[in-house]
């Protein structure tokens, strides 16, 4: 790679290319995107905020890259989102928010759960390049997982509060009505886990909790 960096975000776009943006880097601003055809890499234009630390990047439907959240060099939250555009190779900023989870639901536009509390809930609409509230769930918090299953409903497992004190409580979230509703509990704590969506099941496993790192499921 031309630069160092680490808690980058990679995105695989519509053309086979992978993007990479943000991150702890050796020069600021930087955002550059790999061509697999010509084992090169092609340096975009800057992203906007520079670095982005542990931001998450999703692919929309569209094809454009929507880039949220992370980290300032200070330890600062960002609470800004931007957007890369590939047929025009630019970027452009819109409002966002921080510390979050984000998913693509079924219907193209992007679910995004606010990770602190008060919790809160908001819908980021492409087509508009705008912000809709919706339903808030039970809790929020750190390091939380979101599922969509195979009906659209996304599953929400817990997270951690900013003490790392972590929850069990389970909840769906149904993008028909835009509500949550709870279904349950987890056998164990956990937060920064991964969730497998298999047939008509999820697997979670891993993560950790006050007691340390987890290696069940």
């Amino acid at each position: 790679m031309p630069e160092r960096c680490v808690l980058h975000s990679s995105t695989i776009l519509n053309n086979d290319c992978v993007l990479i943006s943000g991150g702890i880097i050796d020069s600021s601003k930087i955002a550059l995107y790999y061509d697999p055809t010509s084992s090169t890499w092609i340096e975009t234009e800057s992203i906007i905020a520079s670095y982005r630390e542990s931001s998450t990047a999703i692919l929309l439907t569209n094809g454009q890259v929507l880039v949220t959240g992370s980290a300032t060099a200070s330890k600062l939250v960002r609470d800004t989102v931007e957007i890369y555009d590939l047929t025009i190779n630019t970027w452009k900023q819109t409002t966002g928010r921080y510390y979050y989870t984000v998913i693509h639901l079924l219907d193209c536009t992007v679910l995004i759960v606010v990770g602190l509390n008060p919790s809160n809930a908001e819908l980021y609409i492409p087509s508009s390049d705008s912000f809709i509230s919706t339903d808030n769930p039970t809790y929020s918090g750190i390091q939380m997982t979101l599922t969509v299953l195979s009906n659209g409903y996304v599953l929400s497992t817990p997270c951690g509060d900013i003490k790392g004190n972590c929850r069990v409580l389970s909840e769906v979230y149904n993008p028909l009505n835009k509500k949550w509703f709870k279904i349950g509990f987890l056998n164990i704590e956990r937060q920064s886990n991964i969730d497998f969506h298999i047939s008509n099941h999820v697997l979670i496993c891993s993560g950790d909790n006050t007691g340390g790192t987890l290696d069940n499921f």
